[in-house]
């Protein structure tokens, strides 16, 4: 692909030598140990800037995360929501096991003051439909990103100026949309339009070009290795 910056120092993050190193499953049939911590968890600079912890990912996701920042911004991408104050920035990358854990108990304690009548099992059904249990989410494997230009994640954010954008060329820098609207049934998690998935640009255009989801094309790469 050609760019409007010049990412020259970013290619070899992009499209990485290694690359199978990025395609590791993590679902929730395929997990992580809670010990597991990434080994080269790396700055984000696009971090929003509102007070939040300044979010990493591991360093050639967060290399190739800032070189897809750069060219957003170089093809006027990064203008700020009237509505939010802000523009695309990053919301939540690396998450340890132990607060992807606060994370599901949380949601799940919701919803259950939302609705009294259910069970914990029933709230926990429900809260799997957006969230993964503890062990069971990309975020551990930092190499996931959520971003957005809202106050929170929301589907509206597909009618945002840059999703369309990043719909288009993510994986131009390695990411794919992890969680597409049509996917539902292979991911069973629901649609995401603000969460991407680094893979390496070899992998991101294929799966790109099939329109398919990392559940089905690891399946397809395994039946043909």
């Amino acid at each position: 692909p050609t760019f409007t910056a010049d990412l020259s120092a970013y290619e070899m993050y992009m499209n990485p030598a290694d690359r199978d190193a990025y395609l590791t499953l993590v679902n929730a049939t395929h997990s992580l140990p809670a010990d597991y911590v990434p080994p080269t968890l790396t700055d984000l600079v696009n971090t929003r800037q509102d007070g939040r912890a300044t979010q990493k990912m591991e360093l050639y996701a967060a290399k190739a995360l800032e070189a897809l920042f750069l060219e957003a911004s170089a093809q006027g991408q990064l203008t700020v929501n009237p509505a939010s104050g802000y523009g695309l920035s990053v919301m939540s990358a690396y998450r340890s096991y132990a607060y992807q854990d606060t994370l599901f108990r949380r949601y799940t304690q919701q919803e259950m003051a939302k609705n009294p009548a259910l069970s914990q099992a029933q709230a926990e059904a429900i809260t799997l439909t957006y969230s993964n249990r503890p062990g069971t989410s990309e975020h551990q494997l930092g190499l996931c990103v959520d971003m957005h230009d809202l106050s929170g994640a929301d589907v509206s954010f597909q009618n945002s100026k840059s999703y369309p954008w990043l719909r288009e060329n993510a994986w131009k820098f390695g990411f794919i949309l992890r969680y597409p609207e049509d996917k539902v049934e292979q991911t069973s998690v629901s649609f995401e339009p603000w969460h991407y998935r680094y893979v390496g640009r070899y992998h991101a255009k294929r799966i790109f070009d099939a329109q398919l989801c990392l559940e089905e094309y690891i399946a397809s790469f395994s039946a043909n290795s």
